[in-house]
């Protein structure tokens, strides 16, 4: 199934658009043929000009061009487009936590060919390449498409169902096959070598009876092509039904969570011998909700409180979550129920539709206020000043803030006393 695949074809063009020449040629190429520049609230080539299916249901993007003087916002792409409309640059001026910074963010050039087109990106280092797409195609079909990530690569290949003859339209999908792979480039002697196949997956695209997208689900696949059967499909994209409203899987969403986060941490075997601990931390993703939804649990424990404070160090280190995951006395535990995970997945791509995620916020909120009335001390070993938190795991919203909204003001105030906060 997988003889098919031609990862090598990406070789030449990465060396081409990884040397200084090839760079300028192409920077060069592209930028000429600019002569208007608009803003866009994501990224108009990944979503347009490459033809790609389903782009908001699987990338939970649907970008739309901002109004004439509208002022840019983090997450807003710039686009140089020719007299025709067409891209042929993108810069993403995202960089750091919150800067807009067009010389520090990724630029974009896109190549246009005979059946095919070339994405090429560039991010921090102008000469350095970040990575090349190359997307190919059958009319407005897109059939194959190579990506390489710096040594790491995929391929997909796109299937779909013959057509009639005389018809135009594109018709459904039906699978996408993709196979990811790495290998390692020596720019001393411009050679490849160390190929490495890392995994073999597909998506399957389901329609119901008047030819709406309704399931997406994608499967681990063994190099004969058959499904791993240890490994349960992920659900990608789920249509919601009528009866689904983003009030009602914060509801559903919200009970959950209050019955499944005591118990998780009560049958917890990797906290049994660790604690006490001085908080229970319910970890999302602020940049990327549905990276984080549901949350995953980090128990806090205070030996590694006692050594951060007898160290001297900054308060904020003992809320902020990805110095705590690496430190072996804290307990990181995940939610894997299948149904809180499948309403997760439902509620953020409603809200995706909506670019408003106040409703998770909500949840967490009101969550983290009524683990805080539990007894902790009958399921596991607590502190006196125990606390239950929603802190984001990036740190782009201040874990002190997210702590100051679910605790009572007199708790809060004895642990900025005590300089905890």
């Amino acid at each position: 199934m997988f003889d098919s695949f031609q990862p090598y074809l990406l070789r030449p063009a990465f060396e081409q658009y990884s040397t200084q020449e090839g760079r300028d040629r192409l920077i060069e190429t592209c930028r000429s043929k600019v002569t208007e520049w608009r803003w866009a609230s994501g990224d108009m080539a990944f979503a347009f000009s490459l033809k790609k299916p389903f782009v908001k249901e699987l990338h939970r993007s649907d970008p739309n061009w901002l109004k004439a003087g509208a002022t840019p916002k983090r997450g807003n792409v710039r686009h140089g487009l020719d007299a025709q409309g067409v891209i042929h640059v993108t810069i993403d001026p995202f960089f750091g936590e919150s800067e807009m910074n067009e010389e520090q963010g990724a630029a974009t050039y896109v190549v246009y060919q005979e059946a095919q087109i070339e994405a090429v990106t560039y991010r921090y280092t102008p000469g350095q390449l970040e990575s090349l797409r190359r997307c190919v195609y059958d009319g407005e079909r897109l059939i194959r498409e190579h990506n390489l990530f710096r040594m790491n690569g995929s391929e997909l290949l796109y299937l779909w169902p013959p057509l009639p003859e005389g018809e135009r339209n594109s018709g459904r999908l039906d699978r996408v096959l993709s196979m990811g792979w790495s290998q390692l480039f020596r720019s001393d002697s411009r050679t490849w070598d160390r190929f490495r196949v890392t995994g073999h997956s597909q998506k399957r695209f389901e329609y119901d009876v008047l030819g709406r997208l309704e399931r997406i689900a994608a499967r681990t696949l063994n190099q004969d092509g058959t499904v791993s059967e240890g490994l349960k499909p992920r659900v990608d994209f789920e249509r919601p039904k009528k009866s689904d409203s983003i009030p009602s899987l914060a509801k559903d969403i919200e009970r959950m969570l209050l019955e499944q986060i005591p118990a998780e941490v009560a049958k917890a075997e990797k906290a049994k011998g660790k604690g006490p601990f001085y908080c229970l931390l319910l970890c999302y993703c602020g940049e990327d909700f549905q990276a984080g939804w549901p949350v995953f649990l980090l128990l806090g424990s205070d030996a590694e409180r006692q050594r951060i404070i007898q160290c001297g160090m900054e308060p904020i280190y003992l809320w902020a979550v990805g110095e705590m995951e690496g430190q072996e006395a804290n307990v990181r535990l995940p939610l894997r129920d299948e149904s809180l995970n499948n309403y997760c997945r439902l509620h953020t791509q409603m809200m995706d539709v909506k670019e408003d995620y106040s409703s998770a916020m909500k949840v967490l909120r009101s969550v983290a206020k009524a683990l805080n009335d539990l007894d902790w001390s009958k399921l596991i070993e607590v502190t006196p000043d125990f606390l239950v938190a929603a802190v984001d795991d990036h740190g782009i919203v201040n874990p002190v803030d997210d702590i100051k909204a679910v605790i009572s003001a007199a708790k809060f105030r004895t642990l900025k006393q005590q300089g905890l906060v």
